[in-house]
């Protein structure tokens, strides 16, 4: 049995106070009575029922256990709630939906716990829980779909057997580009991402904002004739629904203009953001560093090229940008006292540096301690995709203006082509 479809909708009344909480409005009134906190999740029943508290994803709150059941007003079957570990469960007495986030290794992390009148709180650490169903799933292939919700990636696994690997955003369409970029690294070990958001002005919006933060070419959007993925299963329209799924079409960007209409962006005044060298007669020659320009620095052997590298960062840490520097030829230490001796202005690298403790960490505090220093823990060549990936997730995901990379040799000696300098190119 279903126990929480069978209800019927509850519409918005308005905003009160919290007796819980002490918020002035956070309390929304519903027309059967009953009420929610959005601050604090306190919860009041319809007719004047017990009160329930509820703390919001707290960490240490004990998982809710539940069993595995079709959900039939949803169309979804036994199995296909077996697979999901997608369970049915009290919480002070009231039915819920249980959605178990499990990491990679099938550990669960996380509840998203959906109440009868769709109200939801989480239990666990949902913010590191990534997507939802990523521990069905190998990472790797050529397709993969994202879903607004639960219910929809549950719908849309079933429609295809429950087979080929299928995601959901944890949080909704509000936080779903956020959620793709932490899993962009996940994400990128398929040919292509194919979101099947729901088919409302806010899905589609949403949808768009995820497809841009992959590689170009590799998001397609899914559009549905329906609101989303499960009235498609629930209407019998699922060869329809696969279709939709298998004919998306690559996103585009939009960005083709007539030159007509560019008077007011030529005769705009330049405002390109830069950031200096620290060097003033490159600087005079170059304005400075650009972001969406690659600068490359060539020398012998030895020269000190990744001693410029590190000069270089360290006066964009100084000018509060956020850089990611990835030295393969060193270690994570190495680099760290490299910044700190640069700081302090002696080679505290070379391991024979007397320091005092104080000055140590203060050296610290004012270059690896600020969070706007992103490494990467590697040693050696790798393989060159994969440290794409890298950068585009220390971009999209951390956030850094500037990435260094010392040095490019090392990552193409590990490629099996004859033209070294083509494979650079």
């Amino acid at each position: 049995m279903d126990y929480l479809d069978t209800h019927e909708e509850s519409e918005f009344i308005q905003h009160e106070p919290c007796p819980e909480c002490g918020s002035r409005d956070n309390l929304a009134r519903y027309d059967d009575g009953h009420a929610f906190c959005f601050g604090c999740n306190y919860r009041e029943k319809a007719g004047g029922e017990q009160k329930v508290v509820i703390k919001k994803g707290d960490k240490h709150m004990d998982f809710v256990e539940g069993e595995a059941t079709n959900l039939k007003s949803r169309g979804i079957s036994l199995d296909t709630c077996r697979k999901w570990d997608y369970y049915i469960g009290e919480v002070a007495g009231q039915p819920v939906q249980i959605a178990n986030y499990k990491d990679s290794s099938g550990q669960r992390i996380a509840q998203k716990i959906r109440f009868r009148n769709k109200d939801f709180h989480t239990r666990g650490d949902i913010k590191e829980a990534g997507l939802y169903g990523q521990h069905l799933w190998s990472g790797k292939g050529k397709k993969a779909i994202v879903c607004e919700g639960e219910i929809d990636a549950l719908s849309v696994s079933q429609s295809q057997g429950n087979k080929w690997p299928v995601y959901s955003i944890p949080n909704g369409s509000a936080g779903a580009s956020k959620a793709i970029r932490k899993s962009i690294e996940l994400l990128n070990g398929y040919e292509e991402v194919i979101f099947c958001f729901d088919s409302d002005d806010v899905g589609i919006k949403a949808s768009r904002e995820c497809a841009q933060v992959l590689p170009p070419g590799k998001a397609k959007i899914a559009k549905l004739p329906l609101k989303d993925a499960n009235e498609m299963l629930v209407k019998g329209r699922v060869r329809e629904l696969v279709d939709c799924i298998w004919q998306a079409k690559v996103y585009r960007p939009d960005g083709i203009v007539n030159g007509k209409d560019l008077w007011d962006i030529v005769n705009a005044e330049d405002s390109m953001s830069s950031c200096e060298y620290p060097y003033e007669g490159i600087n005079k020659k170059t304005l400075g560093m650009r972001r969406g320009e690659i600068v490359t620095i060539t020398a012998g052997a030895g020269i000190g090229k990744s001693q410029v590298c590190r000069e270089m960062a360290n006066h964009m840490l100084n000018q509060e940008e956020t850089i990611g520097y990835i030295a393969l030829e060193e270690s994570n230490k190495r680099t760290g006292l490299g910044f700190m001796g640069l700081y302090l202005n002696r080679p505290l690298h070379l391991g024979n540096v007397e320091v005092e403790e104080e000055d140590f960490k203060e050296a610290f505090d004012h270059t690896l301690n600020t969070g706007r220093i992103y490494l990467y823990d590697h040693w050696g060549s790798l393989e060159g995709n994969n440290l794409l990936n890298k950068i585009r997730y220390m971009v999209t995901a951390c956030g850094c203006s500037f990435i260094i990379l010392d040095h490019i040799s090392i990552v193409v000696s590990g490629i099996e082509e004859g033209d070294e300098r083509r494979t650079i190119d």
